[in-house]
């Protein structure tokens, strides 16, 4: 039986099981490469990246305006990748992350339990950027 997604449900990670554990177990550029090319639409596939690029943007303090410009994004998309990043679980920043594009530093404070976006805020006004 198949179920429709319906738009604004929350997310769940049982329904996305088989894509998570694809993800978790790749590691060679070719397969990611193969398995992606059938799987996503050239469409698909940079709209993933441009959402991912917005998030790094807005990271870096560029305005909605600015993202708007450079990646041709309405700025209704871009407020709802600015949502995710600050009321969200914190994905968009793990990926900023893990592909180098933000540093958490002192993961060992009692600033880990700030939200991420948060915590993020806080060391880069620190460091008054």
């Amino acid at each position: 039986m198949t179920r429709k997604f319906t738009y604004g449900k929350e997310f769940s990670i049982n329904e996305a099981k088989n894509f998570i554990k694809l993800i978790d177990k790749l590691n060679d550029w070719n397969k990611i490469e193969l398995i992606f090319s059938d799987l996503l639409s050239p469409q698909e596939a940079e709209e993933i990246n441009r959402r991912l690029e917005a998030s790094f943007l807005l990271l870096k303090g560029k305005t909605f305006k600015e993202i708007s410009e450079r990646l041709g994004m309405s700025e209704p998309t871009i407020q709802k990748i600015h949502s995710k990043l600050k009321y969200g679980r914190g994905g968009y920043i793990l990926a900023a992350e893990t592909i180098g594009i933000i540093k958490i530093k002192d993961k060992k404070t009692s600033d880990n339990y700030l939200h991420p976006m948060d915590h993020y805020l806080k060391v880069r006004l620190a460091k008054g950027k």
